[in-house]
């Protein structure tokens, strides 16, 4: 067996091999499914607009972590990038993947993706 680059893959023990090689690519399929779907497309920016309202509710909306309300948003103007720039899109990756690695053996996401409950990791 052979990694990208056509050289072994020293870390694999023979025992492992046939597992890896057949859950490999739907591995990959999960994780980059994630990745992509809730690691982009969770966390919701507040922003206030121009003319000074909210694209959330201030006395509905929580921190998730303290409960208590939001008290801070981007304000008319203001980004991710412009707020941390030079690394936003590293953090923005950074956030995709731990996403996709964390949640790959969630039963209820790899139904989503078909995958048998045989073959999930228990």
């Amino acid at each position: 067996l052979k990694g990208k680059s056509g050289e072994p893959l020293p870390f694999l023990v023979p025992q492992v091999r046939e597992m890896y090689e057949k859950y490999l690519p739907q591995a990959f399929e999960v994780q980059v499914g994630i990745h992509e779907l809730l690691g982009h497309g969770s966390g919701k920016q507040f922003v206030e607009e121009e003319d000074g309202t909210l694209n959330f509710d201030k006395a509905t909306v929580r921190h998730p972590i303290s409960g208590g309300p939001i008290t801070t948003w981007y304000k008319p103007g203001e980004s991710y990038p412009s707020q941390f720039p030079g690394i936003a899109n590293a953090l923005e990756e950074c956030r995709a993947d731990s996403c996709g690695v964390f949640l790959c053996s969630v039963p209820e996401l790899l139904d989503v993706f078909a995958i048998p409950e045989a073959e999930q990791p228990h």
